[in-house]
Parts: structure tokens; C-alpha cells; sequence
């Protein structure tokens, strides 16, 4: 006859005193053993952090990669030289380029046609001679030669008698009085005005060959009155001689360029 086995007794428990002591020991254990792995972390970082940082030795690094005869980095021993040469090239700058100047480039001319015996010249002409430097400006396109010019020819039907009287034929008088065109070659006229603002005559505008000039007046001059009637401008003195053209004197008062006052005399013939 068996017997049951014997039931098991009951798990005894650690005095409260006790597990209390475990646990604070587990605690600590922990915190001690965190703290410790933060210190590594740390230190590692800063070392990689130093080796970064800091400058290599003066004398060469002793420890490193492999070098290429197959030892260390920095040794003593000398490299090897490789099995096939190293060309190096060297950079060689080209030759400047001319300079562009601005200088019109010379035009391709086509050979002119041989000339016909019916229009070649039987003038021979004469070798020129070496340039010496000199050019000459005679006959230059668009430059008149420099010369002495010829003398006003003087009017026939004009003549002085003293310093301010002429004697003048009636004809020309008439002649300028119809060809109005002909005597604005002779003089150009402009308008005066007084003191007071008004007009007092015509200022007279003389070209140098002028045969006005050679009947004793001059530029700048102020025609005011012909025998009475007042001169403006050139329409109103050829009315002014329509009406005096009969009078056998004409007596012309005017005042020059300097203020000076004349009459200038006219005795009219034929």
C-alpha cells in the first residue's frame, strides 16, 4: 500500500528587512552601471573628437595607413618606384594673338579693262618722281586752291566826285529797282528801331564786292530817309525811289556803325 507524497511545504519569505536591502542594492547597481556608460560615451566622443582636432607630429605620423611599398606610413624605408614611368606634362600658354586694330581693311579692285586703240592717249606721260613728304593741295577734291582773289570790278555808271558826292547814272537805278533779286545780292537790310522803340531806318548788311560799297556806304550803316521819305526795309525803299527817281539829286541821310551822322549825295545824270 502506497502512500500520497507529502504536500509541499510553503514558500518561506525573506524578512522585509532584507528584500528592502536587495532592492536598494538593484538600484543602485543600475544607476552606478548608467552612469558609467554615459562616462564611456562621453570620453570616446572627446578622444575621436581631440584626434580630429589636434595637428599632426612635426616629425611625420609613425602609425597610420599603409604605404605603397607595403609598410607603415611614415617608416624608414624609401618608396618604391613604380613599374611603369609617370609622364607628367607641362602647360605651355600659346602665342598672344595679334592685336585687332581698326584700320579699314584694303578693298579687292577688279583689273580695269585694256583700253582700245580708239581711246588710248597718245600723250606720253612722265615718270613721277620718289614722294618726299611734301603733298602737294593744288586741284585736292573738295578744296579750293589758296590764291590772291581778283578785285571788285568797279561800276561805270558810278563815280565819285568828292569824299561824300557821286555822280550816278539813272539806268542802274532802274535796273536794281526791277531786278529786286539782283539787289538783295547787293545788300541785305535789316530793321533799326530808335529810342523809343519804333522803327527808324534799315541797317545795311554789305557783301564785299557790293556796289554799294563803291557808292560811298558801308556795313552797319542806318539808311533813314531818302529826300524826306523814310526807308524800313528793302520793298519800302524802292517805293521810296519811285517817288524821287524824277528828282535830279538824291540826298541820303544815315548814320554809321560809330554813331556818326552823314548825308551822302547823289547827283543823277542821263
Amino acid at each position: 500500500m502506497t502512500h500520497p507524497p507529502p504536500p509541499n511545504p510553503p514558500p518561506q519569505r525573506l524578512p522585509a528587512a532584507l528584500r528592502q536591502a536587495i532592492l536598494d542594492a538593484s538600484t543602485l547597481g543600475a544607476s552606478l552601471f548608467g552612469h558609467l556608460l554615459v562616462a564611456a560615451v562621453i570620453f570616446g566622443f572627446g578622444v575621436v573628437t581631440v584626434d580630429l582636432d589636434t595637428p599632426g607630429d612635426d616629425n611625420g605620423a609613425t602609425e597610420g595607413p599603409v604605404g605603397n611599398d607595403g609598410g607603415d606610413a611614415g617608416g624608414e624605408q624609401t618608396l618604391q618606384t613604380p613599374p611603369v614611368p609617370v609622364r607628367i606634362s607641362v602647360y605651355q600658354p600659346g602665342a598672344p594673338k595679334p592685336e585687332e586694330t581698326n584700320e579699314p581693311k584694303p578693298r579687292k579692285t577688279q583689273p580695269s579693262a585694256q583700253p582700245t586703240p580708239e581711246t588710248t592717249s597718245t600723250t606720253a606721260t612722265e615718270p613721277t618722281p620718289e614722294g618726299d613728304g611734301k603733298a602737294k593741295t593744288e586741284g585736292v577734291a573738295g578744296k579750293a586752291p589758296r590764291g590772291n582773289k581778283k578785285p571788285c570790278e568797279p561800276a561805270e555808271e558810278i563815280t565819285k566826285v568828292s569824299e561824300h558826292k557821286w555822280k550816278v547814272e539813272r539806268s542802274i537805278l532802274d535796273w536794281y529797282a526791277v531786278h529786286l533779286r539782283e539787289l538783295e545780292k547787293q545788300a541785305g537790310v535789316g530793321i533799326h528801331r530808335g529810342k523809343d522803340g519804333k522803327r527808324d531806318g534799315a541797317r545795311l548788311y554789305l557783301p564785299r564786292c557790293s556796289v554799294l560799297r563803291q557808292a560811298g556806304f558801308r556795313g552797319g550803316d542806318v539808311i533813314h530817309t531818302v529826300n524826306g521819305h523814310k526807308v524800313t526795309s528793302i520793298a519800302n525803299g524802292v517805293k521810296t525811289y519811285a517817288k524821287v527817281r524824277n528828282d535830279r539829286v538824291l540826298k541820303v541821310d544815315l548814320t554809321r556803325k560809330n554813331g556818326k551822322s552823314l548825308t551822302l549825295t547823289y547827283k543823277l545824270v542821263h
